[in-house]
C-alpha cells in the first residue's frame, strides 16, 4: 500500500494533462501554474469521467486553481454538450463553494444550465444561501421548474431552508 508521496511521484511520470488534472483537483497551485506556462498543455483535456481540470477545481473549492485555469482559457461551462451538461458552476454550487461560484459567474458561466436542475435550484435545495444570493444577483431564473413542476421556492420551503426562502422572496 502506498502513501500520498508515492502518488505524487507517480503522477510526475504521467502525461502533462494528467498532471494538470491532479494539480487542479488537489489544489497544487504552483504545479498547476508551471504546467499552464507550458504551451503544449491542453487546458480543457478531460479525465476518464469526461470532466476537466476546471470542473475538478470547482468541485473541490480550489479558487486559486480556478482563477489560473480561467486565465489560461479554460471553457467556463466545461466541455459538456448543450444546456444540460454537468458544469463547473453546478458542482461548485452543490458543494457550497461561494468564492468559486462568484468567480465562475463573473467569468460568464451559463446560469441556467440544467443537470437536471439549474445551479440556483440546487442552491435552494441544498440550503446554500451564499451561493443562492450570488446566483440571484447575477440574474438566474428564480422561477425555473424541475421535471416535477417545482420551483426553487417550493423546494427551499419543503427542505426548510429559511435563509434561502428569504432570499427568494426578496
Amino acid at each position: 500500500m502506498g502513501n500520498i508521496n508515492d502518488t505524487e511521484t507517480n503522477i510526475e511520470r504521467k502525461p502533462k494533462e494528467a498532471q494538470l488534472l491532479f494539480a487542479a483537483e488537489n489544489g497544487h497551485v504552483d504545479k498547476l501554474s508551471a504546467l499552464l506556462a507550458e504551451k503544449d498543455v491542453k487546458v480543457d483535456c478531460p479525465n476518464s469521467s469526461a470532466v476537466t481540470a476546471l470542473f475538478l477545481a470547482a468541485k473541490e473549492g480550489h479558487e486559486e486553481c480556478l482563477r489560473l485555469l480561467l486565465e489560461a482559457g479554460a471553457r467556463v461551462d466545461g466541455i459538456g454538450l448543450g444546456n444540460t451538461a454537468l458544469s463547473p458552476l453546478w458542482v461548485a454550487t452543490y458543494a457550497g463553494h461561494k468564492n468559486c461560484v462568484k468567480r465562475l459567474v463573473k467569468a460568464g458561466a451559463n446560469l441556467n444550465t440544467k443537470f437536471p436542475e439549474t445551479p440556483l435550484y440546487i442552491a435552494a435545495r441544498e440550503g446554500k444561501a451564499d451561493c443562492l444570493k450570488i446566483l440571484i444577483e447575477a440574474g438566474s431564473d428564480v422561477n425555473v421548474k424541475n421535471n416535477r413542476g417545482q420551483n426553487p421556492m417550493h423546494i427551499a420551503c419543503s427542505e426548510v431552508h429559511e435563509s434561502c426562502v428569504e432570499l427568494l422572496v426578496s
